[in-house]
């Protein structure tokens, strides 16, 4: 071999080495046991029609405590990055995912998902509470909340089939959602899917389906979550799809509210849906819905123009909102409005500041005649008729 092919092959052997080196470092330099968000999975929103309307806000540690008594015999609390402390359930299979054992009803809120087996213990408050999330080295964990929804979830509806797919934390917590969101947070590929004749019935994990490119081609996205009487109301799949592919009709069923795990568990065990609803986590509710209608609140929280279906600002319209609310900007204005003759034109009853020789010579006239006229004796001016009248 030649001293060139020499000099070749050792600089080539250098570059490797060196690329190893700075491998190792950048991974043991990297490493962290905290779970968070995937950079490459859930990048931050980049325009108007791709954004969060809401931020998560924690519950108050009185609602946490209250979730750890009811959660803890079920699972464990990991810490994820971005989020505090969340709820992983124990012993799940391996492939498991939220909204799979149980099956859906309908009601005056919309679709509920209803857990069943030993999820029915638990599922009263992390189906209808929070978020899922797929934490990348803690697996699908649960952020606590305190809005109540009959479910949390995404939806893709056609050819007969629905799909349904948890809403993750980057898709915002508010309670309305544009399809720019769920689609960039939620692909397609991510949801189950169910033919609509088993929806309603007792198992539906027993017939999902999963990454079936011809089903997902015939879906759209049909996600409607709304806030309705202080509700939120997700409609997911028209109930009328599900009666045409049953061949009877979709019994609409009314739920049934438990302030206890105990009242829940009995509710939920006779088959009858449960809005679990704590009086802590009423309470803190309360306190957040109130908080969020201040006008601080309500001014930071502007929708753009363009994003009338629920998204919320980017890092831009955050900036304008920054400014006095319109309200105020506004009211600023008349009285700035309403001031502007007195600094232009002075007050009415002050004389003008300047004036044309024109326009003084008769003022000046005027006013030497009623100097005049006040001089003359006041007996000669008849008190019954003016004295221009002789």
């Amino acid at each position: 071999m030649s001293f060139s092919n020499h000099r070749s092959a050792s600089i080539f052997c250098l570059r490797i080495g060196l690329g190893i080196s700075l491998s190792a470092l950048m991974l043991q330099s990297g490493c962290e046991r905290t779970a968070g968000p995937a950079s490459s999975n859930y990048d931050e929103p980049t325009s108007a029609d791709a954004a969060a309307i809401d931020e998560y806000q924690p519950p108050p540690p009185e609602v946490l405590t209250a979730y750890e008594t009811d959660l803890n015999p079920y699972g464990s609390w990991v810490a994820v990055s971005g989020y505090g402390q969340c709820w992983a359930p124990s012993n799940r299979p391996a492939g498991w995912e939220p909204y799979t054992v149980g099956y859906w009803a309908d009601t005056d809120y919309g679709w509920s998902w209803v857990a069943v087996g030993d999820e029915a213990q638990w599922g009263d408050v992390t189906y209808h509470y929070g978020r899922w999330y797929n934490a990348p080295s803690a697996g699908w964990v649960w952020i606590p909340g305190t809005t109540w929804a009959p479910a949390w979830v995404a939806w893709r509806e056609g050819g007969g089939y629905c799909g349904w797919a948890p809403l993750p934390p980057q898709a915002g917590f508010g309670v309305q959602f544009s399809a720019a969101v769920v689609d960039r947070y939620v692909p397609a590929n991510q949801y189950v899917y169910c033919d609509e004749r088993y929806v309603t019935s007792g198992r539906v994990d027993q017939h999902i389906v999963r990454n079936d490119v011809a089903i997902i081609n015939k879906t759209a996205n049909i996600t409607n979550i709304t806030y309705v009487n202080n509700h939120v109301v997700n409609q997911g799949m028209p109930a009328s799809n599900v009666a045409r592919a049953t061949g009877h009709s979709v019994k609409r069923v009314s739920l049934s509210t438990a302030a206890t795990p105990a009242e829940a568990h009995r509710l939920t065990a006779a088959g009858k849906p449960v809005m679990y609803a704590p009086p802590v986590v009423q309470h803190a509710e309360k306190q957040r819905v109130s908080k969020a209608k201040t006008p601080a609140v309500v001014q930071n929280r502007q929708i753009p123009a363009k994003a009338d279906n629920g998204v919320a600002q980017t890092k831009e319209q955050r900036q304008i909102n920054a400014s006095p609310a319109p309200a105020v900007k506004a009211k600023g204005e008349r009285e700035q409005t309403a001031a502007e003759p007195k600094e232009k034109h002075g007050d009415a009853a002050a004389p003008k500041a300047q004036e044309s020789p024109k326009e003084a010579a008769p003022k000046a006239k005027d006013d030497h005649a009623a100097a005049e006229k006040a001089k003359a004796p006041a007996a000669k001016k008849p008190e019954h008729k003016p004295s221009d009248d002789k």
